[in-house]
């Protein structure tokens, strides 16, 4: 059986002038760079303000937890998952005494090569409607109990063949099927009517999903939404946490990624129906985002 390893991830706090570490310590018991499960949290004060550069999915197994989300409590109990995107602003942490959970920590990079078709909905849930908690109905406990278990299993065994793959594998089958309930509305939340500023934010992602060709300016996208570039980077920041232009980028390293690890064609093709002036440029952007060149990357994707 696999050792759990004592690991400390570093948080940071917002609202300190210069970003103040704060270091608390998890039982990693998988890391691969892009995915970390953990099985719990210890030695978090409830009067830390703490902030984290990765999407957090968290299962209460047991009893229940209350935390506040960028200015908004939230209850986690048995059978909840919160769900919360980069960087959002967590305080005020109280567990009951039984309190148990399976956190999963995703980087951006791996949460769109999962979901890739399914982003949009994801980017609503979260981002737009600010779905923080989805509820497993009993019926579905069995199926997601077998895939954990499968999990739980590959994660021990560190010599067992494509562990890394298989462990993707049903994490990103986790994920969809997450997804498969916010599509079905099986969540837990207080939510009334969108705002106008999250109308213009949903209005702007359906913008970037539809064109087949995402890399064009932030003035480009606001034309078509009759506002100014600015206005509408200003309202995707105070949304999202992303400004436009991020977005922008988001959107073009999804088809990049796509294209490159699911498609025979050419880095000179890629970079044309991508949108890039020319096959230099193309590489250029991609060794400047993803620090490394296209088809070095491809060979990573693909290996």
């Amino acid at each position: 059986m696999a050792r759990k390893s004592k690991n400390e991830i570093r948080f940071i706090s917002p609202y300190k002038g210069n970003p103040t570490p704060i270091n608390i310590h998890f039982d990693i018991s998988y890391n691969d760079g892009d995915i970390f499960f953990l099985d719990e949290v210890k030695d978090i004060s409830s009067s830390e303000t703490t902030c984290l550069s990765a999407n957090i999915l968290m299962l209460c197994t047991k009893g229940q937890m209350q935390i506040n989300i960028n200015g908004r409590t939230v209850q986690i109990r048995k059978g909840d998952i919160l769900l919360c995107p980069p960087n959002v602003i967590l305080s005020d942490y109280l567990f009951s005494t039984d309190y148990e959970c399976k956190i999963c920590l995703l980087t951006e990079r791996i949460m769109e090569d999962f979901l890739r078709s399914n982003i949009s909905l994801w980017n609503n849930a979260i981002y737009i409607n600010k779905v923080n908690l989805v509820h497993i109905p009993e019926e579905s406990l069995p199926y997601n109990i077998h895939l954990y278990e499968a999990l739980r299993f590959l994660i021990k065994e560190k010599d067992h063949p494509y562990r890394k793959e298989k462990i993707q594998g049903i994490a990103s089958v986790m994920l969809i099927g997450l997804c498969g309930m916010l599509n079905q509305g099986i969540m837990v939340s207080d939510r009334k009517n969108n705002s106008r500023q999250e109308n213009v934010l949903h209005a702007f992602l359906h913008l970037l999903n539809t064109h087949r060709i995402k890399r064009h300016s932030v003035e480009f996208y606001s034309q078509q939404l009759h506002l100014t570039p600015k206005y509408l980077s200003q309202i995707c920041k105070r949304v999202s946490g992303k400004t436009a232009l991020e977005w922008i980028k988001q959107y073009i390293l999804e088809d990049v990624r796509y294209y490159l690890r699911n498609t025979d064609l050419s880095i000179k093709e890629i970079a044309e129906i991508t949108g890039f002036p020319s096959i230099s440029f193309f590489g250029k952007y991609i060794k400047r985002h993803l620090g490394i060149s296209p088809v070095a990357y491809r060979r990573e994707l693909r290996d």
